[in-house]
């Protein structure tokens, strides 16, 4: 799991207490890209540098993470708590490509006690119980090339799980028409956030081939006030074939990253 901030602390013999004076800290995955970029805003920065120009494509660092230097008093037993927690954004605003917003746990971890030497190599694996799993979406698979029908009811819940994952759907639009297009972020367990997915909507015409930027599309996630929600809103001037898009803004895709669409049009 990325963007777990892992903590080991020395335990003071005297006390039997983990100290405050002796801790290290890592960023689960920070070693790994963890900026895939995006079909609607792209995979480049304003200066046209890769995202992924950033960190290794192995995907046995996506949630490593490394607590070499860690200070212990000489002559003192070397007893070291793991424990993990979400960043903190009140104070790691600059951390990551999470940043401003940062991504909270799925899950929970019981500290961890283990014992070492000063210049010592430890490996240590920290399971999340309860954390989300991988799901499919319901219904089928929509990709670029083969958007998925949206349903009549105009509503749709799904994930955003797996590194770069985008779902596509087809819009059969009206002339005269304005339109628009909600999504929620939710958590694994359906609860709207800012703190998971940050989600993105593109629109493109039926026949634009893949890799086309969108003509219609949100610069940013949560641009309307509405805690969770992002919205597209689009004239429509033809009748004809769109192309909705939706992912996230870093392209991560973790497992509890799950979003809910809503899309209406209006005679104008």
């Amino acid at each position: 799991m990325q963007w777990v901030n892992v903590v080991a602390c020395w335990i003071d013999p005297s006390t039997r207490k983990p100290s405050t004076q002796f801790a290290l800290a890592s960023v689960s995955g920070s070693l790994f890209g963890g900026n895939a970029g995006n079909a609607v805003t792209g995979y480049t920065d304003p200066l046209g540098q890769p995202y992924t120009r950033f960190g290794s494509n192995d995907a046995a660092l996506e949630g490593f993470f490394d607590l070499a230097g860690l200070e212990i008093p000489v002559g003192t037993s070397a007893q070291v708590q793991l424990s993990v927690e979400a960043v903190d954004p009140s104070w790691s605003t600059l951390v990551g490509p999470s940043a401003p917003l940062q991504v909270v746990l799925s899950g929970s971890a019981q500290p961890i006690v283990w014992g070492g030497t000063q210049g010592g190599d430890v490996q240590q694996d920290i399971l999340m119980s309860g954390s989300a799993t991988e799901t499919a979406d319901a219904g089928e698979t929509g990709s670029f090339d083969a958007p998925r029908t949206l349903s009549k009811d105009g509503e749709w819940i799904g994930s955003l799980s797996g590194y770069g994952n985008a779902d596509y759907f087809v819009l059969n639009g009206q002339s005269n028409r304005t339109m628009a297009v909600e999504i929620t972020a939710l958590d694994e367990n359906g609860n709207v956030t800012e703190q998971k997915a940050q989600p993105l909507i593109g629109m493109w015409s039926l026949a634009a081939p893949d890799g086309t930027p969108p003509p219609a599309y949100t610069f940013s996630p949560f641009n309307i006030g509405h805690l969770g929600v992002t919205r597209l809103s689009a004239e429509l001037l033809s009748g004809t074939q769109f192309r909705i898009g939706i992912t996230d803004l870093r392209g991560d895709g973790r497992p509890d990253y799950r979003s809910a669409l809503t899309y209406f049009m209006e005679i104008r």
